[in-house]
């Protein structure tokens, strides 16, 4: 039986490095002072271009390494961008009922939203999540229907904070209301205001019949004069 013989393979000889002259263990100052013989002139010439060459080489490899990483990066880039947004298109969230959505929504919200509101803060900031969000948000009437109206000395703040008030209320035009009326202590009274002044009692009037719960804070003795003289069954 004839027997196969695995053909070798060459064996590559191993690169041979021409060697250097070794300057190394000398001090630039003790170089600038020394003078070599023609023999060592032609051996330092010879280290130098073979050095030289050596360095072109590196120089070269390296470039052509740092655009390899340039490439694989880009690509890692691309596909982490790619990653995120496959799971942003499948995220669970999405299969979620909008009643469901909306009690997760109601979780999020303080006690009572401060207004002038923050961005950052439930329930605007469930507005800027996606289209869809932002649509259920805005028409779920009881995200909106308790927040508390921050008062002070500052007219362009009290202007902020009624602008603010009116947004609320447009948005839930149906449902009781809860809110806090405060005034900063030792502030006027009358609330100055960009265009005329404020008094808190004035903000509770045209929506009596709807206040569920109502909470005055730091109310000074006229403001309270001024709620208590309010009509009954108003």
């Amino acid at each position: 039986m004839p027997v196969a013989h695995a053909r070798s393979r060459p064996n590559k000889a191993p690169l041979h490095r021409p060697k250097l002259v070794d300057l190394g263990g000398l001090s630039l100052k003790s170089l600038n002072a020394i003078i070599p013989s023609d023999a060592e002139t032609r051996s330092i010439k010879a280290s130098l271009a073979i050095a030289l060459s050596e360095l072109h080489q590196l120089e070269s490899n390296i470039s052509h390494t740092q655009r390899k990483l340039a490439s694989f990066s880009a690509r890692r880039d691309h596909l982490l961008d790619q990653t995120e947004r496959y799971r942003i298109a499948i995220a669970p969230y999405k299969r979620l009922p909008p009643e469901i959505l909306i009690e997760i929504f109601l979780a999020c919200l303080p006690e009572h939203v401060q207004l002038p509101p923050s961005v950052d803060e439930a329930p605007l900031s469930l507005t800027r999540i996606c289209s869809s969000w932002r649509a259920l948000a805005l028409n779920a009437q009881e995200l909106w229907n308790k927040f508390q109206v921050g008062l002070c000395a500052r007219p362009l703040r009290n202007h902020a904070a009624l602008t603010s008030f009116q947004v609320w209320l447009n948005r839930c035009p149906d449902r009781p209301l809860s809110f806090k009326v405060t005034t900063a202590p030792r502030a006027p009274f009358p609330l100055p205001g960009l265009t005329h002044s404020i008094l808190p009692v004035d903000l509770i009037l045209p929506y009596t019949t709807r206040i569920r719960k109502l909470d005055m804070q730091n109310i000074s003795g006229e403001q309270m004069n001024s709620l208590i003289s309010l009509p009954m069954g108003a």
